[in-house]
C-alpha cells in the first residue's frame, strides 16, 4: 500500500512538473501567434491606410494651394479695403463681415502697399501720374520724395522706366 501510495504522489508530482511547463510553453505558442496575427492585421491596415492616403494626397494638396491663394486674396482685400475706406465712401465693416474677414483690419498700411495695389489695377503709370493718384487715394500728403523712396526701398516689387524725362513705374 505505501509503494501505491508513493507511486501516487510521484504521479502528482511528475503531473504537476509537467503540466507548469506545458502551461509556459503554450502560453508561449499562444502569446507568439497572437503577435504574428497582430503584426498581419497592423500591416493589412497599415496598407488600407496608404492606399486611402494616396486617394486623399492630390485633394489635400490642392486645398493647401486654395488656401494660400485665399491669404493672397485676403491680404489685397484688406489693403484695397484701407484705400476705399480713406474715400470715405466704402463701408469696409460690412463689406468685410459678409466675407468673414477681419474687421479690425482697418489700421495703416505703407505706401509701398498701396503703390502695389494701384499698380495692379493701372499696370506702368508715370510717377507723376502716381503722385496725383495716391494723393487722392492713399494720404492727400504724400510726397513724391516719399514715393520715389518707397520705390527704391522696395526695388524687388518695383521695376522702372524712363523716357526722356519722364519717369514711368510698374510692377516686376
Amino acid at each position: 500500500m505505501n509503494g501505491t501510495v508513493l507511486n501516487s504522489d510521484s504521479t502528482i508530482s511528475l503531473d504537476k512538473v509537467y503540466s507548469l511547463v506545458y502551461k509556459n510553453h503554450m502560453r508561449i505558442q499562444d502569446v507568439a501567434q497572437a503577435l504574428r496575427q497582430q503584426w498581419k492585421d497592423n500591416e493589412q491596415e497599415l496598407h488600407r491606410i496608404r492606399d486611402e492616403q494616396n486617394k486623399l494626397r492630390a485633394a489635400h494638396i490642392r486645398f493647401l494651394n486654395l488656401e494660400e491663394e485665399a491669404k493672397r486674396k485676403t491680404a489685397t482685400l484688406q489693403r484695397v479695403g484701407v484705400l476705399l475706406a480713406r474715400q470715405g465712401n466704402w463701408n469696409v465693416e460690412a463689406e468685410g463681415v459678409k466675407l468673414g474677414l477681419d474687421v479690425d483690419f482697418l489700421g495703416e498700411i505703407s505706401l509701398w502697399e498701396a503703390l502695389a495695389e494701384f499698380l495692379k489695377l493701372t499696370g506702368e503709370i508715370r510717377v507723376v501720374d502716381l503722385h496725383l493718384a495716391l494723393r487722392e487715394l492713399y494720404d492727400k500728403n504724400v510726397t513724391r520724395q516719399a514715393i520715389e523712396s518707397a520705390m527704391r526701398t522696395h526695388s524687388d516689387l518695383f521695376k522702372f522706366r524712363r523716357l526722356g524725362r519722364e519717369v514711368f513705374i510698374a510692377l516686376k
